[in-house]
């Protein structure tokens, strides 16, 4: 049986091919400055109607480049509005890179292994960091996060081994804190404000809702030997916010204090050998009751010196995994006028020494001897020791703390 063609059939033919020509023409490559740009769909009336992304910088050989605002092709202007998944991976030859306003995502491992890369300037407009983005950029020292950002993904930032210091806006949608910072062996201090995170939070490859509930750190600070304070705030409005680290602090072995801000439970799976600080700042948050409730387990702590709290009103201890040598030689510091409280309050009751903030003997300003000193020691109960553990003693008639 022959099948023919009639006019109408061949020019119905004829306009459909030339029509999926034509989408295919609109979403071709091209290229520009060698750097390679794929026309995007744009479903979102908000944004410009011609976008690009920056899909191939695998042909750049400068060493500083300056993404534009927008590129031309055939005549039309295009915005460039996304760094596409490994647009610069393992270029070695870039060393600054500047990225111009109306650029909101980095695509996943977009930059991982720019070894020589040294300086990056993001925009204002930015909205994402994938995942990888900049993995193993051991050379910058130095990135500021735009305020506009609402999601980073796992690994954004691993192997950045220079950065020291690295502060993340407010008021973000997505934080994925898996090996987000790991391997990162200059960075000492690390800060995450309140109201930090929106509505979403996960750890990592396996991503689960908790963020009206937890926030996990899983294998974030892995191998940063220098770190040394980590402030953790969170989102006011959260209801029983809980702090949980797993394996987060592997190689943490300078790390000394931890600063949360308004958390009323945090839980260790690992031992943090040098743990020195905690700090409860901001801590003035009451459950639907009216009540403050900590959760505190703390037994993975063993160098533990001193809790710090804001908070007059003692919270409420409904679970407290303390060693018997913790609640001996920990100090709790709290504010002026708060010791009375304290010390009748179940679970912090448990503690020897509570002292409030301007106490003279608090550790900030006490006198600090080894072991081995002169003189007898005698607890805080009046009885003699010639070995004194770690923790607060009577010297002379004086209040030491002994390290």
């Amino acid at each position: 049986m022959q099948h023919s063609f009639t006019p109408l059939s061949y020019s119905l033919v004829m306009t459909i091919i030339l029509s999926i020509l034509s989408i295919k023409a609109d979403a071709a490559d091209f290229t520009e400055g060698n750097l390679k740009y794929t026309i995007l769909q744009n479903y979102d009336p908000h944004r410009p109607e011609n976008i690009v992304e920056l899909t191939d910088g695998s042909q750049y050989t400068e060493n500083d480049l300056t993404v534009p605002m927008t590129v031309e092709h055939n005549g039309k202007e295009y915005c460039v509005f996304s760094i596409g998944y490994r647009a610069f991976m393992f270029n070695t030859k870039l060393e600054t890179i500047v990225l111009s306003e109306g650029i909101e995502e980095i695509g996943a491992e977009a930059f991982e292994g720019c070894s020589s890369l040294v300086f990056v300037k993001l925009p204002e407009s930015l909205k994402i960091i994938g995942r990888s983005a900049f993995k193993g950029c051991w050379n910058i020292k130095d990135i500021i996060l735009p305020n506009e950002l609402k999601n980073i993904n796992w690994g954004a930032f691993s192997g950045c081994s220079s950065i020291k210091y690295l502060s993340f806006p407010k008021q973000m949608n997505e934080v994925f804190t898996y090996e987000l910072l790991a391997n990162c062996f200059s960075l000492e201090e690390v800060v995450f404000p309140s109201d930090c995170y929106d509505s979403f939070v996960g750890d990592g490859p396996d991503v689960y809702r908790v963020a009206q509930y937890s926030w996990t750190f899983r294998n974030t600070f892995i191998n940063c030997f220098r770190l040394r304070t980590i402030t953790i705030g969170r989102d006011r409005y959260q209801h029983s916010p809980s702090l949980r680290f797993d394996n987060a602090f592997e190689g943490c072995d300078r790390l000394e204090t931890l600063r949360l801000e308004g958390w009323n439970t945090i839980r260790f799976s690992e031992s943090i050998d040098n743990l020195k600080s905690i700090e409860f700042l901001n801590s003035e948050d009451r459950s639907d009751d009216g009540e403050q409730r900590f959760n505190l387990l703390l037994d993975g702590c063993p160098s533990l010196e001193k809790i710090i709290l804001s908070s007059e009103i003692p919270p409420t201890c409904e679970v407290l995994v303390c060693t018997e040598e913790q609640f001996q030689n920990v100090m709790v510091i709290v504010p002026d006028g708060a010791v009375e409280a304290y010390a009748q309050a179940d679970g912090w009751s448990h503690f020897h020494t509570i002292l409030s903030a301007s106490d003279p003997t608090f550790v900030k300003t006490a006198k600090v001897m080894e072991r081995g000193d002169d003189a007898h020691y005698y607890d805080l109960n009046g009885v003699r020791t010639d070995q004194p553990k770690k923790g607060v003693y009577i010297q002379n008639g004086k209040k030491i703390v002994v390290k």
